[in-house]
């Protein structure tokens, strides 16, 4: 939804992936340079999986998959796995093992004849999917907050005499230190922009109120009745409790604008406003209270809360509570089902140090925990009411 503060931001999936392709041909070339180990097979699985790591994403990206309570990984997989889609038939016409191959390896499961240190090149924290999207977001928002030396980072990039993790030498500390900079700024001042995440909010709002109305409605004849002329294959998925994969691989984010367009005309007013605050790009107002004393945030929100109910207002609805979280690097910590896998910068000694042990005093351990911003988002027209309520607790006006 990036695209509606950053008008360049218009590029597609596609072009990520094709992207995101290039750059692991690019990392597995700089293995084979310097290790001479590397045969066709390993090349194969490595360079499909970095093309179709991201088929499983739906339309708006992650803002869908808060609507459909599922991850892209698992649509991923669900895609290369099932002998109905032309991503697996494909896959199998070159070997019959490829896609359980392919989907094992996005999986970060052992693969026949895989180091399993390579499915870290497509997913880690040092991985060519970052790589891509930072630099790609960066260049198509016209913001200069992701960029970092990606042709250093690869030159630099080394595989252990054991084979079990990669490491940048030292030379390349600056640029990492960058390139975490950089996801840290992206997320935000592009990611979570007060305003993309007010389309984000509006959305899986008008999701959400269109499931309950669905879920609530007698029949089919109903159903149709609540977003006129809206597509059978939304009111088939948001009729059910899970999503087939054939509803799923038709929709688009042309199928989605669409379906906001039919909720516009809804009779029922709180969806038709939605629908006509995306479209029109009317979107909710925002107060960001993430800095502001958690005793008075609590105060002013129960206030607001008072007031809507007064005024025969459902607060969940009017005043939405909007919390985006990140960390920007984070540490190896075992103990973890699924433990982060850390970036590690080789010293003049020979030894490889997670980065944030690299130098004392390391600017990049303050990116190690986890940042939640605390915002709430409602419509303009509550929004002098609101003023009112948070200058009387002393916060900064929405």
């Amino acid at each position: 939804m990036c695209d509606i503060v950053f008008p360049g931001a218009s590029h597609s999936r596609l072009a990520h992936s094709l992207g995101v392709m290039h750059l692991a041909r690019r990392v597995l070339d700089q293995i084979k340079r310097v290790y001479q180990k590397m045969d066709e097979i390993q090349r194969r699985v490595v360079l499909l999986a970095a093309l179709l790591h991201d088929i499983g994403h739906g339309p708006f990206s992650h803002a869908f998959e808060r609507v459909s309570d599922s991850s892209h990984e698992s649509w991923t997989g669900r895609i290369i796995l099932d002998e109905t889609t032309e991503v697996h038939q494909k896959l199998k016409e070159l070997d019959p093992t490829l896609p359980k191959q392919v989907a094992d390896f996005l999986q970060s499961k052992p693969v026949d004849g895989v180091p399993t240190v390579f499915s870290h090149i497509v997913s880690s924290q040092l991985d060519v999917d970052r790589f891509d999207y930072l630099l790609r977001d960066s260049h198509a928002t016209g913001t200069n907050y992701g960029a970092f030396d990606l042709n250093w980072l690869i030159q630099h990039l080394f595989l252990t005499d054991t084979g079990d993790r990669f490491y940048l030498d030292r030379k390349a500390y600056w640029v990492a230190k960058a390139y975490i900079f950089a996801r840290h700024n992206m997320y935000q001042t592009v990611y979570f922009h007060k305003a993309v995440r007010a389309t984000e909010v509006m959305f899986v709002e008008l999701c959400s109120l269109y499931r309950n109305l669905v879920k609530e409605a007698a029949d089919l004849k109903q159903k149709k009745a609540i977003a006129p002329n809206v597509s059978p294959v939304i009111v088939s998925i948001f009729s059910e409790d899970a999503i087939s994969l054939d509803d799923y691989l038709t929709l688009d984010d042309s199928t989605l604008i669409e379906f906001f367009k039919c909720c516009a005309h809804s009779s029922h007013l709180a969806l038709a406003a939605l629908g006509l605050g995306l479209i029109n790009r009317k979107l909710y107002k925002c107060i960001d209270i993430t800095m502001e004393d958690k005793g008075r945030d609590r105060n002013f929100v129960a206030d607001v809360s008072s007031w809507l109910t007064e005024n025969h207002m459902d607060w969940r609805h009017e005043f939405i509570s909007d919390s985006p979280a990140n960390t920007p690097y984070q540490r190896y910590m075992p103990e973890k089902e699924k433990p982060a896998q850390a970036i590690y910068i080789e010293r003049p000694d020979g030894n490889q140090v997670e980065i944030t042990e690299y130098r004392l005093q390391s600017p990049i351990a303050a990116l190690a925990k986890e940042n939640i911003l605390a915002r709430y988002y409602f419509k303009e027209a509550i929004r002098d009411k609101v003023d009112e309520l948070a200058k009387a607790h002393g916060l900064r006006r929405a």
